[in-house]
This record gives structure tokens, sequence and C-alpha cells, in this order.
């Protein structure tokens, strides 16, 4: 993968707490998902997934960002394959990874500005500031976009890799 991206970006207060709260509830949801994955480990992708999202449901565990959490969860199925059977710990950087095509993904629920100078999700209140312009991508191509806070630091990074 190459980086196309990757600057300290400005996130509106009342995006940034809810975000916070996304970190914590995608962990929490995450070790529970690790836990099923250790009672049955032939679970499928799919059924773990709507074992989680039951699971916030019935427990009331919101804020989420399904995308970046289904992420979570197909990286952990993978590892599992793998056997690399470990724990998410809340660390100092913390974040989330969108998977996409160009900069208009409408699974992930946020949206980058014409300007591309602005991201929003469609959910919350508040917006994502960027420093300059994102560069051009093509429609089609396949992005990571990660969205990390150091709570050292207290900021947000925005980096972007293209999978080519």
């Amino acid at each position: 993968s190459k980086n196309i991206y990757g600057e300290y970006v400005e996130v509106t207060d009342d995006l940034s707490a809810i975000l916070k709260k996304c970190f914590i509830n995608h962990l929490v949801l995450y070790n529970y998902a690790l836990t099923i994955r250790y009672e049955n480990e032939d679970i499928t992708f799919k059924d773990l997934k709507k074992k989680v999202v039951q699971h916030a449901k019935e427990a009331n565990i919101a804020p989420i960002i399904d995308s970046a959490l289904y992420n979570d969860i197909y990286y952990l199925c993978r590892k599992f394959r793998r056997n690399i059977k470990i724990q998410k710990l809340v660390t100092d950087i913390q974040y989330f990874t969108f998977l996409c095509k160009g900069y208009s993904s409408s699974n992930n629920k946020f949206t980058i500005q014409v300007n591309r100078r602005e991201i929003v999700f469609d959910q919350f209140p508040g917006k994502i500031t960027l420093p300059s312009e994102l560069p051009y991508v093509r429609e089609d191509e396949l992005l990571y976009i990660n969205l990390s806070y150091s709570g050292v630091e207290q900021r947000y990074m925005l980096s972007i890799h293209t999978t080519g």
C-alpha cells in the first residue's frame, strides 16, 4: 500500500466527544466478539457480526460507527485463521479504519466535501477540517482511510493509503 495523505486534522469538540465514545464502545464490542470467537472458532464473519450487532442493541452500546467496527471484526476473524489470538487493548493511540472506493463510500456513513478539506459523519454533528486538500483519486480506487487519536498529544491524524 502507498500512503497518499497523512496530516493532523481539527475535529470539532462535539464530534470529538462522540468519536471518543465510539472508541470505547468499539473496544467493548471487539472484546465481546473475541470471546465469542474463542468459544466457537468456526463461526463465520457474517454470524459473528450479527451477534455483535445484536449484543450492541440489547446492551444499548451506542454510538458506534458500523463500517469501522465491522472492519475490526473482519480482521479479528482473519487473525484467528492465522492463529493470532489477541485482545484489543486500550492504548494511547485509538483509531478507526474505513475501507472504501474513492472518497464517496455510502456504507461508511461519512461524506468528504467537494472541496476535499472537510469530512462530516452523516449521523453525528460536527466536522473534521483538513489542513490541506485531499489528493485526487479515481472513484473506483480502493482506499484505507485511518482516523487516529492520540490521548497523549490530544490530537487526531488522518492517513489515507491506496491498496495499489
